[in-house]
């Protein structure tokens, strides 16, 4: 086994199993292994070399917040522990008026966020308000947020916070 680029060293020898599990690797680092046959005349060539990240999917992301600012919902979360593989995007859903959740992909397109850092989308409240959403005013906008990395998708986060869509009111009719 080797660490990183450096230089192999013994880990085991005189297995009689084709399996091997490695413990105690440093999560985020890449180990390189190969394996030789021994038989009562010697040990033949090494294996082609394998690289192994030690990494898992992310961690579940914290609860994200809702809040109500001007005419649009900023949905905002906490980057999770990655767990030893960069996150390369999330998966942000909204409730619906029949309690199902979807995406916002024109707003709220999870898979660029790993690139500029940011964990917030904004989503005016008519998108809400409009199909596929179909929210009436008043009605409290939860999000749920999924972290992805090369290793897969992290649990799904607990619902937001909730906050409702408002309107200004409509002017009065009679003075």
């Amino acid at each position: 086994m080797a660490v990183g680029t450096g230089s192999y060293s013994l880990v085991v020898s005189g297995l009689n199993l084709k399996t091997y599990t490695a413990m105690n690797l440093i999560t985020g680092t890449s180990y390189r292994f190969k394996v030789s046959a021994t038989n009562i005349v010697g040990s033949g060539v090494y294996s082609d070399e394998v690289s192994i990240l030690a990494a898992q999917i992310p961690d579940k992301p914290t609860t994200p917040t809702t809040v109500f600012i001007g005419d649009d919902i900023i949905i905002s979360w906490t980057a999770p522990e990655s767990r030893g593989s960069p996150i390369t995007g999330y998966f942000v859903t909204i409730n619906r008026f029949d309690g199902t959740y979807m995406q916002d992909t024109a707003n709220c397109d999870g898979l660029t966020f790993s690139e500029t850092g940011i964990s917030f989308c904004t989503v005016p409240s008519t998108v809400l308000n409009a199909a596929p959403f179909n929210l009436a005013w008043g009605s409290q906008v939860y999000a749920k947020v999924i972290a992805q990395n090369a290793y897969g998708n992290s649990l799904e986060s607990d619902p937001g916070s909730g906050a409702r869509i408002l309107t200004k009111p409509d002017a009065p009719l009679f003075l």
